[in-house]
């Protein structure tokens, strides 16, 4: 709430601005163009997203990236040789991947992805009956893009494509509805959004996780109303602002979900262990930074086994021996990887093979130091536990990823 960005009208165009407690307001600069138009902004406010164009007749639209100062990176179009038409529509807490909506030569928007260093790299149609695509937002970290996509009959449906393995996931209706539309939480734990069946009214206010699949919420809009949803980084919270026509007023309610879960899966490498189970990892408490708030759980463990949280802010792969697959980054000698081995923190699987931890946000181990948790940080967590009567001695859960903001 220090960073804000805004349009103002300015003759045949727009002048976009941003504003800070600090430095007050600044305009971002429009390149060869006349006029900008910021969209998205990254959580602490550092990057904006949007377009440059020449103003209200402008047959050119520009897609771009520009830092709090109002500095300027034109990401122009992906495709060569037509008039650019595409628009930044949402960018990565550290500026470094950018999700674009760009009109190729056909005039039908498609999807891409825009790295620093790399440049456009388009997004796949999600079905062969696809006509056209666009992303409407990326998490923190840049490793899933929402989408949505229109077939030749109309009908809209959101996915979620993950930039790292290149899959693509339909975010399923539920239970009479044919579509469903959104975005994706900051930490790529929920999709929220409404959903719909073609031609039929009201539509709902909609939300999506791997745990609950795709629930109605109740959000108390106004049948037929147009809605406008925002969510908080962790999807656990939404507010929904609901306009019924001109005159009237809008009305702006919140929704929480109450489950206090937060972070997500980034891996399914795990392997079984001597239940014949692959254990999984939870989290709960906020992934508000200044909250201080963190619990992680392991279960699907063998019974009555030891077993440790391990941590870094780097990823990896790499088979221990006989023991499961290490997926954080670095070196424990080297202290990029944490242990949570203290008094207290050396954890009992018991009879129902489950465990967690109550985790002290500015004590988070990396070797023999320890680190305070920040806004803007992304950490995965890994269970690590012993796996007696199995052909190995240890094993290792899947990867945890939390995004703070």
């Amino acid at each position: 709430h220090e960073r804000f960005a805004r349009v103002r009208p300015l003759g045949l165009g727009a002048s976009g601005r941003t504003w800070s407690r600090a430095s007050g307001e600044t305009i971002l600069d429009t390149g060869s163009l006349m006029c900008a138009a910021p969209l998205a902004m990254a959580e602490d406010g550092a990057w904006l997203v949007g377009s440059t164009d020449g103003g209200f007749i402008s047959t050119e639209f520009r897609a771009a990236l520009w830092s709090f100062d109002g500095a300027l990176t034109d990401l122009g179009s992906p495709f060569a040789g037509v008039p650019p038409f595409a628009s930044a529509v949402d960018v990565t807490s550290d500026g470094q991947r950018v999700a674009v909506s760009a009109r190729d030569g056909s005039g039908s928007f498609t999807a891409h992805l825009w790295d620093q260093g790399v440049g456009y790299t388009p997004i796949p149609a999600p079905t062969a009956s696809t006509v056209e695509w666009w992303p409407t937002s990326i998490t923190a970290d840049g490793s899933i893009v929402a989408l949505t996509a229109v077939d030749a009959a109309g009908e809209e449906d959101g996915y979620l494509w993950n930039a790292t393995t290149g899959s693509m996931r339909a975010v399923p209706p539920p239970p009479g509805f044919t579509n469903v539309t959104g975005e994706i939480s900051r930490d790529g734990t929920s999709f929220f959004g409404e959903a719909f069946a073609l031609l039929v009214s009201p539509r709902q206010v909609v939300r999506y996780t791997a745990s609950t699949g795709t629930v109605v919420l109740d959000t108390q809009t106004a049948p037929g109303a147009t809605v406008r949803l925002s969510a908080s980084a962790d999807g656990s919270a939404i507010s929904v602002s609901d306009f019924t026509g001109p005159g009237q007023a809008h009305t702006v309610y919140r929704w929480e979900s109450g489950d206090g879960s937060i972070g997500r899966s980034t891996s399914g490498l795990a392997l079984p262990n001597s239940a014949d189970q692959t254990s999984v990892m939870t989290a709960s408490g906020s992934s508000l930074a200044s909250n201080g708030s963190l619990t992680l759980g392991a279960e699907g463990l063998p019974p009555n086994v030891f077993g440790i949280f391990v941590c870094s802010r780097e990823t990896g792969a790499v088979q221990i021996g006989m023991g499961g697959v290490l997926l954080l980054g670095g070196s424990v000698g080297g202290g990029t990887i944490g242990r949570f081995n203290a008094p207290g923190q050396i954890l009992s699987s018991g009879t129902e093979g489950r465990f967690e931890l109550a985790v002290d946000t500015s004590e988070i181990p990396q070797g023999i130091a320890f680190e305070t948790i920040a806004a803007g940080d992304t950490w995965y967590f890994q269970a690590w536990h012993r796996d007696v009567g199995a052909s190995v001695e240890s094993n290792l859960s899947e990867r945890y990823a939390i995004s703070f903001y």
